[in-house]
Formats: structure tokens, C-alpha cells, sequence
């Protein structure tokens, strides 16, 4: 009888400390300050606007459809913010930016934006 009470009594210890171990993960999260969203805010708008501009380039020099200057959009904004954001170095953001445009472009677009990068 002593055993069986023992027993119950230590499932109910141990039942009772692993409901006490903190599952909530956020509470180590540090909020972000004001600065950071201002500095975070600023990169996004900073990002958006050279995106707008490198979209408009290749419209004017490849023709882009509808479907592709948003793609292109998005693949410069991106890359933009990637790279304001130190965390890739540029070697890798161009290659990642080539092949992505190379997946949106046409054959013969994609050939004339290599041709257009490396007189850049």
C-alpha cells in the first residue's frame, strides 16, 4: 500500500513541475524600440522607392508585361532589403536577383537585361 501511494505521489510531483516549465517562448522577445522601427520603417521606404526605379528601367528597356513588373517589383524590393539589411553580401543578392530574373523574363528580355547589367 506504501508503494502505491509512493507512486501516486510522484506522478503527482512530476505531472505538477512539467506544467510548471514556461512554454511561452515570446517572453525573451525583446520588443522593438521606436528607433528600430524608425530605422526598419525608413530601409522598407528606401527600398521601395529603388525598387520603383530599377521596375521602371527594365519596362522602359525590356517592355515588361503587367505579371512581370510586378515580379520584378518584388524581386528588386527584396533584394533591396536584403542588402540594406548586411544580412547577404552583394556577390550572392546579384546571383539570387539574376536568377530570379531570369525565371521572370523572357529568353530574349533576359539576354538584353546581361547585356544591359554589364554595361552597368
Amino acid at each position: 500500500m506504501k508503494k502505491v501511494i509512493l507512486a501516486i505521489f510522484a506522478l503527482a510531483i512530476s505531472t505538477t513541475l512539467s506544467f510548471a516549465q514556461n512554454t511561452n517562448k515570446t517572453e525573451n522577445y525583446a520588443e522593438p524600440t521606436s528607433q528600430q522601427r524608425a530605422d526598419r520603417a525608413k530601409m522598407i521606404e528606401s527600398a521601395k522607392v529603388e525598387a520603383q526605379k530599377e521596375m521602371e528601367r527594365l519596362d522602359k528597356e525590356l517592355k515588361l508585361n503587367d505579371k512581370q513588373k510586378q515580379a520584378i517589383y518584388g524581386i528588386t524590393m527584396k533584394m533591396s532589403v536584403a542588402k540594406q539589411s548586411g544580412n547577404m553580401d552583394a556577390a550572392k543578392i546579384a546571383e539570387m536577383k539574376d536568377a530570379e530574373f531570369k525565371y521572370t523574363l523572357t529568353a530574349e528580355q533576359y539576354q538584353k537585361y546581361k547585356t544591359l547589367s554589364a554595361v552597368k
